[in-house]
């Protein structure tokens, strides 16, 4: 029997929403038009704990509608971002260590119990009480116009599109217009690859 997880003091298309909205698989379906909305709405259902699927499923049609609009919109403004952003690619080292050490960084990013170094391979035996290093890494870094800081999804759709393609990130930094993605050295042409088609 599925978990009644609404509440009954919010209207259905609100419950609706929220129901959605809690699985983001689902939710990125329906904003690419790709869902089986009638089989979504007696899932809906289910979960609400309602047998109204008339009513759910209109507030579907609706959402659906809705979010489909909103996802091209953001993607559009995202594009403009990227479009006007610019990228470099650097060959690092990155060491993970358990405390503060003086050496010439690229990056350096403090945590309470550990501190991540992007710095020159040359560098990184400097580095003390490692716990652990990529000696072999690319770090890109993409320089991205002011108005990012007011358009959401940016680094989202940038992660997306590296974690499709199988490419996983050893380190991540976003601050103000710069976002940097670093990954194993072996990965380095897949990525500037799949940057280049969106960046510049």
């Amino acid at each position: 029997m599925t978990k009644k997880v609404s509440d009954d003091t919010l209207p259905l298309a609100v419950q609706l929403r929220e129901y959605i909205q809690s699985k983001p698989y689902v939710l990125e379906a329906m904003e690419l038009g790709i869902v089986n909305q009638t089989q979504l709405a007696r899932q809906a259902c289910q979960g609400l704990g309602t047998q109204n699927l008339v009513a759910i499923k209109a507030a579907l049609r609706r959402y659906a509608s809705l979010v489909s609009k909103d996802r091209k919109m953001r993607e559009a403004q995202v594009a403009r971002v990227l479009k006007e952003s610019s990228i470099s690619v650097q060959d690092i080292a990155v060491a993970i260590s358990a405390g503060e050490s003086q050496v010439k960084d690229k990056i350096r990013l403090k945590f309470d119990d550990a501190v991540i170094y992007a710095c020159d391979r040359s560098n990184l035996k400097s580095i003390k009480s490692q716990i652990k290093s990529h000696p072999h890494a690319t770090m890109f870094i993409i320089s991205s116009p002011r108005n990012i800081e007011q358009v959401p999804g940016v680094v989202a759709y940038l992660a997306s599109l590296l974690a499709r393609e199988g490419i996983n990130v050893l380190e991540f930094a976003s601050a103000w217009v710069y976002t940097v993605f670093i990954v194993d050295k072996q990965d380095s042409a897949r990525t500037y690859d799949l940057l280049r088609k969106v960046v510049g």
